[in-house]
C-alpha cells in the first residue's frame, strides 16, 4: 500500500494556465483524510510555494531540486553552493552579460544589467515583494536561476562540472543551477528515511527532466501525459495531462481516490 505522494508543482499539480484545478485540491484532500501523507517535490523556491502548500494543507515539501528539506515545517537539510563556486559563476555570468537569480530564504535578487527583462520572463508566482537588485550574499545558497541560451549553457556545464544545470519546464532559455549530487530523488529518501517508510510505498508525480530521478526512484512514479518523452520512458505509470486532471485519473487507477 502506498503510504506518501510527492507532486511536482509546474506542469503537474498546476495546469497549462498556470492553475491548481479545484478537482486536484479535492483529490489532495480525499488522500489526506484517508491517511496518506501528501509532500511537494519541486524545483521551485520556499517563497514561491506558498499559495500551493497553503490551498493544500501541505507542510512537507523537497524545494530548490532537493537542496533544502523541509519536514512539518521545519527545515530538516540544506545544501548549499560552494561560496568559491558562487564567485567564479556569478563572475562569469557578468562577463558574458547574462543574467541570475540568486535565490536565499527569504527572498531573491537579480544579477542583471536588465534586471526588468528578467521579472518579465519570470511567472507570476514569483513574488516581486521578494526581489532585490544584487547588492551581496545574505545567506546560504541552495540554488540560482541562469538565463543564457541553449548553446550558451555547454561552457557552464563543461567549466563548472560540480553543479548541474536544469532546463526549466517552460523551456525558455533558463536553468535551475543546483550543487551536483543534490536530485529529488536524494530529498526524498531523506523524508522517507525519518518517516520509517520504504520507496516502494512512495508515490511521485513530474513532468520535467528534474523529475528523472524522483520517477526513478519512488515505486510508482507516475509522469503527467504533458511530461517529456525521456520521462515517459522511465516512468512505471504515464497518465493524463495535467489539464485533463492527469493527476485525479492517476491516483483513481491506483486505487488510492475513490471512482466517483
Amino acid at each position: 500500500m502506498y503510504r506518501i505522494v510527492f507532486f511536482d508543482i509546474d506542469g503537474t499539480l498546476l495546469n497549462s494556465k498556470r492553475q491548481l484545478p479545484e478537482t486536484v485540491i479535492r483529490a489532495v484532500k480525499e488522500l489526506q483524510n484517508n491517511g496518506i501523507i501528501t509532500a511537494i517535490a519541486t524545483g521551485r523556491t520556499p517563497y514561491n510555494i506558498e499559495d500551493v502548500i497553503t490551498a493544500l494543507g501541505i507542510d512537507t515539501y523537497v524545494v530548490y531540486n532537493g537542496g533544502l528539506l523541509i519536514y512539518q515545517g521545519e527545515v530538516l537539510e540544506q545544501t548549499e553552493i560552494e561560496p568559491s563556486t558562487l564567485k567564479s559563476l556569478m563572475e562569469r555570468v557578468q562577463a558574458h552579460k547574462h543574467s541570475l537569480i540568486v535565490n536565499e530564504q527569504h527572498g531573491y535578487s537579480v544579477l542583471s544589467d536588465n534586471p526588468e527583462h528578467v521579472l518579465g520572463l519570470l511567472g507570476k508566482h514569483w513574488n516581486r515583494k521578494r526581489m532585490r537588485l544584487f547588492d551581496g550574499l545574505h545567506g546560504p545558497v541552495s540554488q540560482l536561476e541562469l538565463f543564457c541560451s541553449f548553446d550558451e549553457i555547454h561552457e557552464y556545464i563543461e567549466t563548472y562540472p560540480n553543479l548541474t544545470f536544469h532546463p526549466w519546464s517552460t523551456g525558455d532559455s533558463m536553468f535551475n543551477v543546483i550543487p551536483r549530487g543534490v536530485s529529488k530523488a536524494k530529498g526524498i529518501a531523506s523524508i522517507i528515511e525519518r518517516l520509517g517508510i520504504d520507496r516502494e510505498e512512495v508515490v511521485a508525480f513530474g513532468d520535467g527532466p528534474n523529475d528523472m530521478e524522483m520517477i526513478s526512484y519512488v515505486g510508482m512514479g507516475v509522469a503527467m501525459g504533458n511530461g517529456v518523452d525521456e520521462l515517459k520512458q522511465v516512468a512505471r505509470m504515464t497518465t493524463k495531462a495535467a489539464d485533463d486532471d492527469g493527476i485525479v485519473y492517476a491516483l483513481r487507477e491506483l486505487g488510492l481516490l475513490s471512482k466517483s
